[in-house]
């Protein structure tokens, strides 16, 4: 082999490293940046989520608190006082719009647990207005107002339970790695 063939394989060999190692550099460069843009993505969903899972915790909680005080402040004697109809209503409305924003922030099982917790709620809230309808003079239901108190424990009992199941799911969305949706 002569001299200068030697020289032209030898800088040829060079030059195919050189972009071997240009485009492994490159391929891997581009591979960090996306795994950091997938966690950066990740943090930035997982923030929302939790806010939005805070809130909606949180209006759940006031909903079960307002039904446990209106249902401790009723006795046999005052069956027919309906106290926080009014709250109830406006506590509901928020639990609704906060509802449909942890279903959109999801997963799944959030989506379906916040809807279920949406449901009770406005089962809750129903049950205290038709007591009010039925203690007023007029249309007094003794029968339809203890049923309807029977609902409304019923209710809270399934809103603090819910709210515990959901709290714990939103806790492994919020502790997960990117392996879940």
């Amino acid at each position: 082999m002569d001299a200068g063939l030697a020289a032209v394989l030898g800088a040829l060999a060079g030059a195919v490293a050189t972009t071997g190692a240009a485009f492994a550099t490159g391929w891997s460069t581009r591979e960090q940046a996306k795994m950091a843009a997938r966690a950066e993505h990740r943090r930035q969903r997982r923030d929302a989520r939790q806010a939005v899972y805070e809130e909606f915790i949180n209006a759940i909680e006031s909903m079960t608190e307002l039904a446990t005080t209106v249902h401790e402040d009723i006795h046999e004697e005052c069956l027919f006082l309906v106290p926080g109809t009014d709250e109830a209503l406006s506590r509901n409305e928020a639990i609704s719009k906060l509802a449909t924003k942890a279903m959109l922030a999801g997963p799944t099982l959030i989506s379906e647990l916040a809807q279920e917790l949406r449901s009770h709620a406005g089962n809750l809230t129903s049950s205290l207005i038709r007591i009010e309808i039925y203690s007023q003079d007029g249309q007094r239901d003794p029968d339809r107002v203890r049923d309807n108190w029977t609902r409304v424990e019923e209710y809270r009992v399934a809103l603090e339970e819910g709210v515990a199941t959901f709290a714990k799911f939103a806790q492994e969305v919020l502790d997960d790695d990117g392996t879940l949706p």
